[in-house]
């Protein structure tokens, strides 16, 4: 996920311009078939990341939800506020969050094992209440 403080969103670090029939409370299934159509140059194991990825950004999140994102040795914390939606300058997936002001050392997040997924999106319900 890329982090984007001044304007007050998250977006998810692939582009989904391919994509248009996926909004916000998608179904799995209609994001499945939206990914195996337009990204059929993929192989089926990285479609399904796309569509655990996508389908999670899209329906999963809601807003009051606490997003971290990492940005090398610190990480930002911050809680989503708005839908799923395209970016009008920008073919990526982004929802409307409210960033907390300072960054915390990336050292600090509980079972940082959880970041070094290969993966846009990870849930991090097992250390959310030590993230609050």
């Amino acid at each position: 996920m890329e982090v984007l403080e001044a304007g007050g969103f998250a977006c998810m670090g692939l582009p989904v311009d391919q994509i248009q029939d996926v909004g916000d409370g998608a179904s799995r299934l209609a994001v499945r078939e939206a990914v195996s159509g337009s990204y059929d140059h993929l192989d089926y194991v990285q479609q399904q990341r796309l569509t655990n990825d996508i389908f999670a950004f899209t329906t999963r999140m809601k807003p009051g939800d606490l997003v971290l994102a990492r940005d090398g040795e610190e990480a930002y914390l911050g809680t989503i506020n708005g839908p799923a939606h395209l970016g009008e300058d920008s073919p990526r997936l982004r929802r409307s969050v409210e960033w907390e002001s300072d960054p915390i050392p990336a050292s600090e997040i509980p079972d940082p094992d959880l970041l070094n997924q290969q993966r846009s999106v990870i849930d991090l319900t097992t250390i959310r209440e030590e993230l609050d």
